[in-house]
């Protein structure tokens, strides 16, 4: 029996291209080294608390990354087969590529944090909110104001939403 010969055609040469330039690209998204609270504290540690919550703290779970991956998973995943194909005939970059999927990704990231309400807050945690509140209000002579909610789980200040980015990496990332 005779073996046929085959010779890459133009899609193969495409496609291997494509996957070289893939190898050393990676996008991250959430709360990156650099997002810190005026403490100094790490905006990453505060979300995984949050996250994950702290039983011998009382601090109950209140997940959004988790739910955010569940909720846009086929989204994402349509989003990645539209713009692969258009890496690979040429109209996108594989890094333009990333960079729609990562901003598309921290704004779901943004909205699930606007929408958890629950569990609630305790009424400690709210008072205490709102003592800080007015003790900062009195301490501000400059008659600035820092948007705070004394009731809104995972937003006591706008730090969180404001962290969440995204970040296209050579080398493959982390």
């Amino acid at each position: 029996m005779a073996k046929a010969h085959r010779e890459p055609g133009p899609g193969k040469v495409k496609l291997e291209k494509l996957l070289r330039e893939l190898g050393p690209m990676s996008a991250r998204v959430g709360f990156l080294e650099t997002a810190k609270y005026d403490t100094g504290t790490p905006v990453a540690h505060v979300a995984m608390i949050h996250e994950n919550g702290v039983p011998e703290k009382n601090i109950p779970p209140r997940p959004f990354m988790r739910p955010t991956a569940e909720r846009c998973r086929t989204k994402w995943k349509n989003a990645m087969t539209g713009l692969a194909a258009g890496v690979a005939d040429g109209s996108v970059t594989l890094r333009g590529a990333l960079e729609f999927l990562g901003a598309d990704a921290a704004e779901d990231i943004v909205e699930s944090i606007l929408a958890v309400t629950a569990p609630a807050l305790k009424e400690k945690t709210v008072r205490a909110r709102m003592r800080k509140m007015a003790k900062e209000e009195n301490e501000n002579h400059r008659g600035l104001r820092v948007v705070r909610y004394e009731s809104k789980p995972l937003q006591e200040t706008d730090v969180m939403l404001e962290s969440v980015q995204y970040a296209v990496e050579e080398g493959g990332g982390a």
